[in-house]
């Protein structure tokens, strides 16, 4: 699964005219400063508190670290609580989240338009989302929660003020995934069956507005057992056949219906469970740091859980990371991680008496000394090798920016290196305190651990460097004239996105590159101008 696009609407310093950011497996957002780059991605943090715990109104996130959003009227642009926010994600996805009744092979082989055969046909999601604030309530709540399937619009939930009056509403009857035309056997069943008799808006339930109950059935409401049931146009009373078969049909339609509606959001969450935002400024780790037992992708905020990290990861990715960190083609810093076991003992320890002891006693208790020793518990701790000097440092005692580097070269590999590679990760400034030679090899680093085209970096960034070495990769890839070793990547790899401030709120611009790493659109004026004026 991966995000293929993001559509923002009202959402701080974007206005009404809606801006959609496009994501590759290399994202690039440009732009001058306070023009709104960290809108975009305080959007992902947005959509993943409102999956996630249904926060609509967030100030500190789960993975911000002190990333504070400031609560909806902060979000909505201009402060404008009467307006809603919109966000749209467009993703691909694999399955969906199969609610394992059984019953919808029955009901897919008796109702579904014949060219239907499963929901494996699935490939595109596109999953919308309104928030508006309500004043019956006096809080933010998700008003409209809208699901299209490969392209085309499926269905809406909507929520009134109030929160208790939602409906499943604006059913695509000819969607594929329904039927063939206005006159689908779903429609008609609705009409039959629905309490209200109405196929136009069905009656439904959830604990916070339009926000369904990820991991349960739609509550849609059919036949009612003890009032009977109502069809389109009278009342009527049923069999006991009958009413089996009415209930079979029904839970198979909510199970169907449930895959899509629910499922589609219960995706974008667990996908937004592994994204990892790295801020712009990274803590340098205090002399003798010991690692957060617990992990906590909070702290990857802050780039502490790359330390962490590091005491824990496998020796492969262990010796990946000191390749990318030491070698000369690559960022070449000339350090390397060392990551040592000890145990400690106090110096009143029994151990320390018994080793204090002449060399005949100390014979005798050999055996009790080992069983102790293997008794205390193993430490570690993670040093910087000058390969220079073969000096062992902390990190406090080199340059600011191998501590700014880290955390962006371990989420990396350990983001290609897992099981499931499927994940986002979000990095403001990469280039913070490293001279271009070490930008440039970013570049590379990017391609490499996203060349599968499973992990996806958004990256907020001013360096002209890494954009030239992706820029001069494609243009090699199309040449055959790339290095050894290095994957090849096409301009479908990378996405270039500049933000920039206007009158009528941040604009988005896709920059379009070409075969030969060109960009098909001019940059906007001004920016990367200064070295040509310098220059020339």
């Amino acid at each position: 699964m991966k995000i293929t696009s993001l559509s923002l609407f009202n959402f701080k310093s974007i206005g009404p005219e809606q801006q959609t950011v496009i994501f590759k497996p290399i994202t690039l957002l440009f732009g001058p400063n306070s023009a709104g780059k960290s809108t975009v991605v305080q959007a992902l943090h947005y959509v993943y508190e409102i999956l996630e715990r249904n926060n609509t109104d967030p100030g500190k996130t789960l993975i911000g670290g002190q990333m504070d959003l400031g609560g909806f009227q902060n979000l909505v642009h201009q402060h404008n609580i009467r307006q809603p926010i919109s966000l749209a994600i467009e993703f691909e996805v694999d399955e969906l989240p199969d609610y394992g009744d059984g019953e919808e092979a029955n009901f897919i082989g008796i109702m579904l338009s014949p060219s239907v055969k499963d929901l494996s046909q699935v490939k595109t999601i596109k999953l919308s989302i309104d928030i508006r604030w309500s004043e019956i309530e006096n809080k933010a709540y998700v008003a409209k929660y809208s699901v299209a399937i490969n392209g085309e619009h499926f269905a809406d939930i909507v929520a009134k003020a109030d929160l208790k009056n939602t409906v499943l509403t604006n059913i695509n009857y000819t969607h594929p995934f329904i039927g063939s035309d206005n006159s689908s056997i779903f429609e008609d069943y609705f009409n039959q069956y629905l309490a209200t008799g109405n196929a136009t808006e069905i009656g439904t339930y959830f604990k916070h507005g339009a926000l369904p109950d990820f991991g349960e059935k739609l509550p849609l409401e059919f036949y009612n057992l003890e009032h009977g049931f109502a069809g389109q146009n009278e009342q009527h009373q049923i069999g006991s056949g009958e009413l089996s078969g009415i209930h079979s049909e029904s839970s198979s339609i909510k199970t169907y219906f449930s895959r899509i509606m629910v499922g589609s959001g219960e995706c974008l969450r667990d996908y937004l469970r592994k994204y990892l935002y790295i801020g712009p400024l990274r803590v340098v780790p205090k002399r003798y740091y010991r690692p957060e037992l617990s992990p906590d992708r909070n702290r990857w905020a802050s780039g502490l859980a790359a330390w962490d990290q590091l005491h824990q990861t496998s020796e492969k990715n262990l010796d990946e990371i000191n390749r990318w960190l030491s070698e000369e083609n690559l960022l070449n810093t000339s350090y390397e991680i060392v990551r040592k076991q000890y145990k400690e003992l106090e110096l009143d320890s029994p151990i320390i008496n018994a080793l204090n002891q002449p060399a005949e006693g100390l014979l005798d208790d050999q055996l009790w000394i080992a069983e102790e020793l293997a008794k205390l518990p193993i430490k570690t701790r993670i040093h910087l090798r000058d390969e220079h000097t073969e000096t062992d440092v902390s990190p406090q005692d080199v340059g600011v920016g191998i501590s700014q580097t880290l955390p962006v070269v371990v989420s990396a590999i350990l983001a290609k290196n897992q099981s499931d590679p499927s994940q986002a990760i979000a990095i403001e400034q990469p280039e913070l305190h490293i001279h271009p030679a070490l930008q440039v090899a970013l570049g590379d680093l990017f391609i490499e651990c996203s060349h599968n085209n499973e992990v996806t970096f958004l990256l907020e960034t001013h360096s002209e460097h890494i954009m030239l070495r992706l820029l001069r990769r494609i243009r090699e890839a199309t040449e055959n004239e790339l290095p050894p070793g290095m994957p090849a990547i096409t301009k479908e790899h990378v996405s270039v996105m500049y933000i920039e401030p206007s009158d009528n709120g941040t604009q988005i611009k896709h920059l379009r590159i070409d075969d030969e790493g060109d960009f098909e659109d001019e940059w906007p004026q001004g920016f990367f101008d200064e070295r040509a004026e310098e220059l020339f």
